[in-house]
């Protein structure tokens, strides 16, 4: 299961603002929408902190549904990796142990409390950090974004609105099928990047200077909320806490192709799961290898994903067979990753596996309570969603949720292995992946079989210039490609 690489010319990268990084501070919410959706702030805010040369303050450690308390170091051994050395990261405590005695008089409010790990009353650590640090407000990655040259961007994007070359305004559909080389110039990157975004995040009076922010000690992004009776507060809150709803690579333009490239290896190679949930997953995966040769994979969510969220997603189980049979061949074995176990408030036939009969007819279905006895150790439940993850990324075929932050990463997952196994169902010249679809709807199943620019909205899918060629010019050795039954 292994798809990343030691690259050791990557440890040496250092952020053009990297001299800062001891006196400025990056902190941040963890959304308590579940786990993707922690991995996924979790990536950006590593990108972020890295590019504009701050350390990383990580959340504390939050109690699980089985009362387990779990933090960013218990997913993902970013502690120890050598690529982090470019990122600097303490904890919470070692935060308000050592730096916020000296930002702000209003840490009298914690009460001298530095270890917030699972406590109830989180919300008055994050309001001290909303009112001590600074929200970047002007931060909308849907309406605009930032690099390291302000001058350079606005030159650059003037002379694509102005259209200097005679070349019309691009749009996202412009590279669809055609993206741009990884190391083509500045120029023709920024378009491809801009997705429609015609400017830079910015404020003050000052905006050449201050978009990055440089002059604040603290920059705070909070967790995603709604806004309340019109407060401003609130509003500003949720503009800013888009920036950790979006994928790392869609709102800071990395001038450096080179850096860019580093950064992208840097998530897959270092923001991976560790080694406990991988080999779980790896067994499980020997497992049909050794019995049935090959396997699918399908992610289906509980129904109130449809009527809460996205009415447009299937979510009952006949239009699931509708929707997916023309991908999954009849009487195949498909390992079904679920949400459904986890609600207490759902029908009672949703505990159990007649819900899935209509697809039970047709297929071979697999779930995670099926392979209990497979793990040689127990395994915590709360690695279970890791560990479907990636079961489903190395199955031949995968019809996932549009809109799911889970199903996305799979896909993405399925772009990092792509150019290991060499797959002849994927096209690595574009990154697209031909196996790989979504159930509905209609216009969206087919989103991965070719080649898509980043566009808006960023959040609802991954895009293959997170995997696409991040290898270039680097010696990448290949798997071999198990063989069918």
């Amino acid at each position: 299961l292994v798809y990343w690489e030691t690259h050791p010319e990557d440890y040496k990268l250092q952020s053009p603002l990297s001299y800062q990084s001891d006196q400025r501070f990056l902190t941040f919410e963890l959304p308590m929408t579940g786990f993707s959706a922690q991995r996924r702030a979790l990536e950006h805010m590593v990108i972020l902190s890295f590019s504009l040369g701050r350390t990383l303050v990580l959340p504390p450690r939050q109690g699980m549904f089985d009362g387990t308390l779990m933090g960013s170091l218990d997913y993902f051994d970013i502690s120890s990796n050598p690529m982090f050395k470019g990122v600097h990261i303490i904890s919470m405590e070692e935060f308000l142990q050592r730096i916020a005695p000296f930002l702000a008089a209003q840490q009298t409010q914690l009460f001298g409390r530095n270890n917030w790990d699972g406590a109830e009353d989180i919300q008055t650590l994050y309001q001290y950090l909303r009112t001590t640090g600074t929200i970047p407000t002007s931060w909308d990655p849907e309406r605009c974004f930032i690099g390291y040259s302000f001058e350079q961007l606005s030159k650059l994007i003037a002379r694509i609105m102005k259209r200097v070359d005679g070349r019309a305004h691009p749009t996202p559909w412009d590279f669809q099928g055609k993206p741009k080389p990884v190391k083509a110039p500045e120029l023709e990157r920024l378009r491809e990047f801009m997705a429609e975004r015609r400017q830079i995040c910015s404020h003050g009076k000052n905006k050449e200077k201050d978009f990055l922010y440089p002059n604040e000690i603290l920059l705070h992004i909070p967790a995603p909320a709604e806004p309340k009776n019109g407060n401003e507060n609130n509003k500003n809150s949720q503009i800013s806490s888009s920036v950790m709803e979006v994928p790392f690579y869609t709102f800071f333009f990395q001038d450096n192709s080179a850096q860019d490239l580093v950064l992208k290896r840097m998530v897959r190679d270092s923001l991976r799961y560790n080694d406990v949930i991988v080999c779980a997953a790896a067994r499980i995966v020997d497992w049909f290898r050794y019995n049935v040769g090959h396997y699918h994979a399908l992610h289906i969510r509980h129904p109130s994903y449809e009527d809460k969220f996205h009415s447009e997603v299937h979510a009952q189980p006949e239009w699931i067979l509708h929707d997916v049979q023309k991908y999954l061949p009849h009487g195949s074995h498909i390992y079904i990753a679920t949400d459904y176990y986890s609600y207490d408030d759902g029908p009672d036939d949703v505990k159990d596996k007649n819900w899935f009969a209509p697809l039970q007819k047709k297929y071979q279905l697999y779930f995670s309570s099926d392979f209990r006895g497979v793990l040689e150790h127990h395994l915590p439940n709360h690695y279970t969603e890791m560990v479907e993850q990636l079961i489903c990324a190395r199955a031949e075929i995968f019809v996932g949720t549009w809109k799911s932050s889970f199903s996305s990463y799979i896909h993405r997952l399925r772009g990092y292995y792509s150019p290991l196994t060499k797959d002849e169902d994927t096209n690595e010249e574009e990154g697209s992946l031909n196996n790989s679809f979504y159930a509905s709807p209609v216009a969206q199943q087919q989103e991965m079989s070719v080649y898509q620019a980043i566009r808006r909205p960023f959040n609802e899918r991954e895009f293959p210039i997170a995997w696409r060629d991040i290898d270039h010019d680097v010696a990448v050795p290949k798997q071999t490609k198990p063989k069918k039954n």
